[in-house]
């Protein structure tokens, strides 16, 4: 009797043993699986919200009305008419295609609807551009020419006769030619001979002569 019980009590300790072990490695096997399903669901949560939050950062710039459009067409286009605007995607962006009306001539500015940036205007409306450009120059020029001292018709004869190395002035005329405000020396000189000196009238260089 003692020996079986003893055996029994052993048999029961050992199992015993054994179904803990088995029971925590179970448990610890459980765990685990939890903490990493756990791990990768929260991971996903965060990649979502930042997809999230990345999207409203995207869509956050606000959209310009057809009146911010057309302000930055006309600060360009000083003066210009403007006959349509429409709302269009373009190349995969939303873009305003302002039509107007410039210095005589009709075409498209295309304006970015979140940027305000002016991405394409017609050839038309860039050579009236051009045009308007090189006005403002000449009108610098004349300005410049208006306040810049002329030097006198008695300087420019002086200029004149050295110029030509003999011979008396017969008469000195100040006219524009080829877009210049210049004197026009008659000077006779030798048997007969004749010739017209052209001088700046500003700086007084001889710009060419004409024998008759």
């Amino acid at each position: 009797m003692k020996k079986l019980s003893v055996v029994l009590t052993s048999i029961f300790v050992i199992g015993g043993t054994s179904a803990l072990a088995m029971a925590n490695s179970n448990e610890g096997s459980v765990n685990t699986v939890d903490l990493d399903s756990s791990f990768e669901t929260e991971a996903e949560e965060t990649t979502e919200e930042q997809k999230d939050q990345n999207s409203k950062k995207q869509n956050s710039k606000e959209q310009l009305t057809k009146n911010d459009a057309v302000a930055i067409v006309k600060e360009r286009f000083e003066n210009a008419k403007i006959d349509e605007v429409e709302l269009e995607k373009e190349k995969g962006k939303l873009v305003y295609e302002v039509e107007i009306d410039y210095k005589g001539e009709d075409g498209d500015v295309y304006v970015d609807a979140v940027t305000g940036e002016i991405v394409k205007v017609d050839s038309d409306l860039k050579k009236a551009e051009n045009r308007q450009s090189e006005g403002k120059n000449d009108n610098k020029s004349s300005d410049h020419e208006q306040n810049e001292e002329k030097i006198s018709s008695e300087k420019a004869g002086e200029i004149a006769l050295a110029h030509i190395g003999e011979g008396y002035i017969d008469d000195i005329e100040l006219e524009k030619k080829k877009g210049k405000l210049m004197y026009e020396v008659e000077i006779e000189y030798g048997n007969d001979k004749e010739v017209e000196v052209y001088l700046d009238a500003y700086t007084g260089e001889v710009l060419f002569t004409e024998h008759d």
